[in-house]
């Protein structure tokens, strides 16, 4: 199989994604994710060890190996690699397909085979659980952390970067991996260095070292593992990640997921070795995965054979007024659209909100977007004349006034030849893809050390929600009023504080004067 290996190149808006395919082009397709700071190389051991009759596709994730970095200011996140895989699997025009999938790689397998269960047919796990849930209680501080490193990777950024001898490569990699065998090391090598005057640098996005901000929580991860189909095998390596998690999260996270595993009739195996034992050791896995394939993929009556290419800073804000908002919004699947809120100091926060069984379906359908996006072109998006403009603004808020809808086009409308564009980006319509649970939000939600005043119009916010959504938001708005923050309602519709600013702007100057202002004075 060696002999047939290929070089992938996937285009994707900021660039390419590459890889490397292994097999004939009608084989069965297998993508295959390694893990954190890798690259496709990880495979290159084991794939030619397994059946012949597939089609391997080995990513490099972006950010890692020759993939392309996302652009400056954007996080790497577990959702969005998974959005990744999606549009591979869109370009590719797979529709049944199987993973390997290796640490970090299969926390993106584990959500993406959650989110589209009828297009993977078996996942292999290679010494990772699927998912890495995160306690609730944690989550505010890991992303707090992680904004904080973005803004400090970000004013260091223009620093020299360090360019290494191959040799020193090689030893800082094996410093950072003490298992990884000296072969191990040159194979990721060849896709982790670049050639630079003077010597190499990593390839890899330094960027991929932060944590994942939009972690996921146990019973998330449950939920999502519940949506899995397809045959799933878990290979463990005894002395592999299961020894590198803390023995809190060791006992009641994994001891869970393996136990709903089990649950589920799925085949979870330990075998001597280390977390890399798939790239090391590949004749100790192999046989394990090729009899999986074999069992649950190939030998199968219905085995088609596939074409492959057919609150987070709570210190610093000292008060956050919400117009006609709840700070989180609980939401459900088919709601349109979400509640801004505004805050006065620094904190801008819009969270939304959502039942446990709705998370594969809203992810879904924020992918989607996502992708048909990736395919608009410049000739698809529509140029208004300003009259035009005007009535498909007041169309979608027809509870604006017409002085306010001119108000907002003032820096809504970008003017082009042969009239206007909207100036937003029409990204910002598609469903928030990841969102933390009411559990979670209300635990944010108690982190505010802020003074809150919740100014609510009796014919918006509660207006647009059903009796579920209504439920979720009364609770968040009595956890408000029982930590003796203030709500109160005023007549008008969701735009009052533009529309009628003169009924809203007595609360909030009074606000102002009780709860910050004085205490600024009292500093000075």
């Amino acid at each position: 199989m060696a002999k047939e290996v290929s070089e992938l190149r996937v285009p994707v808006p900021w660039g390419e994604i590459r890889g490397r395919v292994w097999g004939p082009d009608d084989g069965y397709p297998v993508l295959c994710l390694h893990g954190w700071a890798d690259n496709c190389g990880s495979f290159n051991t084991l794939i030619p060890l397994l059946p012949k009759e597939c089609r391997y596709v080995a990513l490099d994730l972006v950010g890692h190996g020759l993939s392309s970095h996302l652009p400056p200011g954007v996080f790497y996140s577990h959702a969005a690699y998974a959005l990744d895989l999606r549009r591979v699997v869109v370009a590719l025009q797979l529709k049944k397909f199987s993973i390997i999938a290796h640490s970090m790689g299969g926390h993106i397998a584990g959500m993406f085979t959650a989110l589209y269960p009828e297009m993977v047919d078996a996942l292999v796990l290679l010494d990772t659980y699927g998912f890495l849930p995160k306690d609730s209680a944690q989550l505010p501080e890991v992303m707090r952390h992680v904004m904080d490193a973005m803004i400090q990777f970000e004013s260091k950024n223009k620093e020299k970067t360090r360019i290494y001898t191959h040799e020193k490569a090689a030893e800082r990699l094996m410093a950072a991996n003490q298992s990884l065998s000296e072969q191990s090391v040159h194979i990721l090598l060849e896709r982790g260095l670049t050639a630079v005057q003077g010597g190499f640098i990593f390839s890899r996005d330094l960027r991929v070292n932060f944590k994942n901000m939009m972690a996921v929580s146990l019973e998330q991860s449950l939920v999502m593992l519940s949506k899995i189909r397809g045959s799933v095998l878990l290979i463990l390596a005894g002395g592999g990640s299961d020894r590198m998690l803390a023995e809190p999260a060791k006992a009641t996270f994994t001891s869970k997921l393996l136990q709903s595993f089990r649950d589920g009739n799925h085949s979870v195996v330990t075998v001597p070795g280390h977390h890399h034992l798939h790239l090391d050791k590949p004749e100790v896995v192999a046989p394990f995965v090729s009899d999986f394939l074999q069992t649950k993929v190939l030998s199968q009556s219905n085995f088609l054979v596939h074409k492959l290419f057919s609150a987070k800073y709570p210190d610093m804000v000292d008060a956050i007024v919400l117009l006609d908002a709840s700070g989180f919004l609980p939401k459900d699947a088919e709601l349109p659209h979400f509640i801004p809120v505004s805050s006065v100091g620094i904190s801008h926060l819009c969270v939304s909100l959502f039942m446990q069984e709705e998370i594969s379906k809203v992810t879904r359908e924020g992918v989607y977007k996502m992708l048909e996006y990736d395919r608009m072109t410049e000739q698809e998006i529509k140029v208004y004349t300003y009259e035009e403009a005007m009535e498909r603004l007041f169309a979608s808020n027809q509870t604006l006034s017409e002085q306010s809808v001119h108000i907002l086009l003032e820096r809504g409308l970008t003017a082009v030849q042969g009239g206007f564009l909207f100036s937003r980006d029409v990204r910002h319509g598609y469903t928030n893809v990841v969102r933390p649970t009411l559990e979670q939000s209300l635990q944010m939600q108690s982190r505010i050390k802020a003074s809150v005043l919740v100014v609510l119009a009796d014919k918006g916010l509660p207006t647009f929600h059903d009796s579920k959504q209504q439920e979720k938001i009364s609770i968040l708005l009595q956890r408000y009023r029982d930590r003796n923050h203030s709500v109160v309602t005023v007549p008008g519709d969701h735009h009052v504080h533009l529309n009628n600013p003169e009924v809203v702007a007595p609360l909030i100057s009074d606000f102002l004067q009780t709860e910050v202002i004085p205490q600024h004075l009292s500093e000075v």
